[in-house]
């Protein structure tokens, strides 16, 4: 799961994300919102030791 949702994969999204934007893609609040969280919390988890 650390591969899928890491703190650096949620980096990179938003930067994705505001390069999308920037040249008018239409993004949705589900495409990489959800993705982006998900990506924080279980960071958050691990570094508040909560993870596994």
């Amino acid at each position: 799961m650390e591969r899928l949702l890491s703190l650096r994969i949620a980096l990179g999204k938003i930067a994705l994300t505001v390069l999308g934007l920037a040249v008018g893609d239409s993004i949705g609040r589900e495409r990489p919102t959800v993705q982006i969280g998900a990506s924080t919390l279980v960071w958050l988890s691990y570094r508040t030791g909560m993870g596994r």
